[in-house]
């Protein structure tokens, strides 16, 4: 059964399917490097992608990949819908929209590829999908994933604690950390690669920034900042500007495991 969590993390991401794709800058640019970063000759077979979204890094998979069988899964029936739209329903294109951790604890079958881009920051047991990955995947396979991690709008959280002296629980602040991550990984996988990068962004204004984040469905489950009223909005913006514009960081892990050594 999907947590009012997700319910409320899915709602966000159907409102924003429309606007998706003009507003995901970063999501875009972690997609590019997860794509361009699968080894050289390998060829798989069967691919499981984890929150399509609408479909820009499925895109990608299908270009490198055009013969595999792609089951492509998202847990918002608008961004399933957009994905859909932009790829078309060629053969081997297979599109579902299911909760990816419940999907991974049902599967009998092997993938060859399970992979997902900016997607697995919002699952509730990162533990218990890195076991069933590994259940699923076959025994050369791979599982390769970016995810943003706990320092992601950092500054957005400082600038609201110090300008406004209260504290804010971004969505980030749920996020798992690069330690985290890899030793969870390790406990699940034999041969574990994880680097972290850091993505800036750079707005042209507070509100510009915050309407990135609702437009692209990143405010998660949280209530993500405080009622702004104009004076509070000034002191926003007045500890961004003394620091040199609206310039935030994206923290972002990628993430490639297998079953062997080599």
């Amino acid at each position: 059964m999907v947590s009012e969590k997700k319910l409320i993390i899915s709602r966000k991401f159907s409102r924003a399917a429309g606007t998706y794709d003009f507003f995901s800058h970063v999501q875009k640019k972690c997609a590019a490097r997860l794509a361009g970063t699968l080894p050289a000759g390998f060829n798989p077979a069967a691919i499981l992608e984890l929150g399509c979204g609408t479909g820009n890094y499925t895109r990608l998979l299908r270009r490198a990949f055009p013969r595999a069988q792609m089951w492509v899964l998202d847990f918002s029936q608008a961004m399933v819908e957009y994905a859909r739209e932009k790829l078309g329903d060629a053969a081997g294109l297979h599109f579902l929209c299911a909760d990816g951790e419940e999907f991974l604890a049902s599967r009998n079958t092997s993938y060859d590829l399970i992979t997902s881009n900016a997607t697995l920051q919002w699952f509730e047991d990162l533990d218990k999908t890195f076991f069933n990955a590994a259940n699923v995947l076959s025994e050369k396979g791979l599982l390769h994933i970016s995810l943003f991690g706990p320092e992601t709008l950092a500054e957005l959280g400082q600038a609201f604690q110090e300008a406004l002296e209260v504290p804010v629980d971004l969505p980030a602040s749920s996020f798992a950390s690069l330690g985290d991550i890899q030793g969870l990984a390790e406990k699940h996988f034999r041969r574990v690669h994880c680097e972290q990068d850091f993505i800036t962004r750079r707005y042209v204004s507070l509100p510009d920034l915050l309407r990135h984040i609702q437009k692209t469905g990143a405010g998660g489950f949280q209530q993500a900042m405080p009622m702004l009223t104009k004076s509070r909005l000034a002191k926003v913006k007045d500890w961004f500007v003394a620091r040199g514009g609206y310039e935030v960081r994206y923290e972002v892990f990628y993430l490639t495991a297998g079953l062997k050594d080599s």
